[in-house]
């Protein structure tokens, strides 16, 4: 499991890479929204779904620093949802209190 949280002057986000047999699953939380957001991916053996871990991980580091503004992280998730996760099964959950 690979966590990463950035911090915006008005929220905290967190992102969670976790990798389970051969699916691979990217969740996007933070404290101002009102669900967790999951994008999942099915691959054909465990092999695959690591390549695909790290290759997530890889994008979320190009494109997110551990401070940033809101719009430029809402911007940088926009580019990453319909680029990299376009092919990506997504789901929403809402946040528990």
């Amino acid at each position: 499991m690979i966590k990463v949280q950035i911090e915006s002057p008005t929220t905290t986000y967190d992102l969670q890479i976790l990798t389970v047999k051969t699916t691979v699953t990217l969740s996007v939380s933070g404290t101002d929204l009102p669900t967790v957001t999951n994008f999942s991916l099915t691959t054909v053996d465990e092999e695959m779904a690591r390549y695909f871990e790290n290759y997530i991980a890889a994008q979320v580091t190009l494109r997110f620093q551990p401070k940033m503004a809101n719009t430029d992280f809402l911007s940088g998730l926009q580019a990453l949802v319909s680029t990299v996760l376009a092919n990506w099964q997504a789901s929403a959950l809402p946040l528990h209190d």
